[in-house]
């Protein structure tokens, strides 16, 4: 029975890989979303490549926030813990309390730096956010916490890779909820194996 379980565990999981991996190739042939509906970040993409001095929110925050935030039970519509909703840019601005150009007064950025146990978010389980994206949502907030995209450089569809292509979607959407502490529904993604 345990044996069968697990093999049925593995096809989900293969199987899942697979069709990330399709929609991953597949999302290239579509027109990137470069609507600015903030009215707040001036150039809505359009003919705006991506500057890699510029943290733009779709790009590079709301990842952050969908996979370790706005998730059932914390921080999503459904569940609004402490009438917090962190799933998309008006939300995260009004119930995160957003302070453009001082990440340091605004209770997104301060419940990620706390060394308060009571109040450091993502709570345990859940694993703390790397250095690496604090530093991004504190850049983000520095530079005016814009509502701001860009066109992304063409999408080569030949030569996919795991580590290349498939691994930073998994980490970004994934790995939060099926990681080695909290591997929810018996689900691992955290690795390649």
């Amino acid at each position: 029975m345990e044996e069968e379980e697990s093999k049925m565990k593995k096809l989900v999981v293969m199987g899942s890989l697979f069709v990330m991996l399709f929609v991953l190739v597949n999302a290239c042939k579509h027109e990137p979303n470069l609507k600015d509906t903030s009215n707040n970040g001036g150039n809505n993409g359009t003919n705006n490549p991506c500057d890699s001095n510029i943290v733009y929110f779709e790009r590079d925050i709301l990842p952050i926030f969908t996979a370790n935030c706005a998730m059932s039970g914390c921080h999503d519509p459904a569940s609004a813990e402490d009438n917090v909703v962190l799933n998309n840019y008006q939300n995260i601005m009004a119930t995160g309390e957003i302070k453009p150009n001082d990440p340091n007064d605004s209770k997104a950025y301060e419940v990620l730096i706390t060394s308060n146990p009571d109040k450091v978010m993502p709570r345990p389980p859940m694993q703390r956010l790397s250095k690496a994206q604090i530093d991004l949502i504190a850049k983000w907030i520095n530079q005016g916490a814009k509502n701001i995209n860009c066109n992304a450089a063409a999408c080569d569809t030949i030569a996919v890779t795991y580590t290349k292509q498939v691994s930073p979607v998994i980490n970004t959407y994934c790995v939060s909820c099926h990681n080695n502490i909290s591997a929810s529904g018996g689900v691992n993604l955290e690795g390649y194996s």
